[in-house]
């Protein structure tokens, strides 16, 4: 049996993103190999936002685990079901993280969505209905920030709600994991007040893939 407590949690924003580069393809394996330029800038530990004409691929964060001439290790980032990343129809991009920006005194950090939908059934000669699992509904992160607008991070999220382009948000756990999600990002620079409790601004995220989760 293992938990933990989040307390002593950090949160940030990728603020700056390295040049895109292609990916000529993608290899069907257990950790994905992409084939990339020979000459490139990318190292091991690199945090890399793919793109891919494969859907369950598209929009993931990776973390590059081995960097080779022309040919990148995507850790843990698994390519073996044909059904769902048919072969051949990888190709894409990867885009490099170069810079993050804290977002400091968050007071909550809410994931909202995910619920499995479903399709009833019914039949003429049936007393009773069933049910088949159809999509999962979408996933969106709200984060409630007590209000420092001397802060940089509230430059940051207010030019990712204008642009209303995805972006990163990484969240550090205290238990020594790693998660990121990727996706649109809104924000409210207008506090919330109530008596007794801390003024608030709020961020929220759409998210565009699954997030990604890596151990130290």
């Amino acid at each position: 049996m293992s938990y933990a407590l989040p307390d002593g949690s950090k949160v940030s924003i990728a603020s700056i993103y390295d040049a895109i580069v292609a990916m000529s393809a993608v290899s069907n394996a257990e950790e994905a190999i992409a084939t990339v330029p020979a000459v490139n800038d990318f190292a091991a530990a690199d945090i890399v936002v793919v793109t891919s004409g494969w859907l369950d691929l598209d929009q993931r964060v990776a973390r590059l685990k081995v960097v080779n001439v022309g040919a990148i290790t995507l850790e843990e980032i698994d390519t073996t079901d044909l059904k769902d990343f048919p072969v051949g129809a990888g190709a894409g991009t990867m885009q490099r993280i170069t810079e993050w920006t804290p977002i400091p005194q968050v007071v909550s950090f809410e994931v909202s969505g995910g619920d499995q939908n479903y399709a009833n059934i019914e039949f003429l000669d049936d007393k009773k209905q069933r049910q088949l699992p159809t999509s999962k509904s979408p996933t969106t992160l709200a984060i409630s920030i007590a209000d420092d607008p001397t802060k940089p991070h509230n430059k940051v999220l207010a030019k990712a709600d204008k642009v209303r382009l995805p972006r990163v948000i990484r969240l550090e756990l205290p238990n020594g994991s790693t998660l990121y999600y990727n996706g649109i990002v809104s924000f409210n620079a207008s506090p919330s007040l109530a008596k007794g409790s801390v003024m608030a601004t709020k961020a929220s995220q759409a998210l565009s893939a699954e997030f990604t989760r890596y151990f130290d």
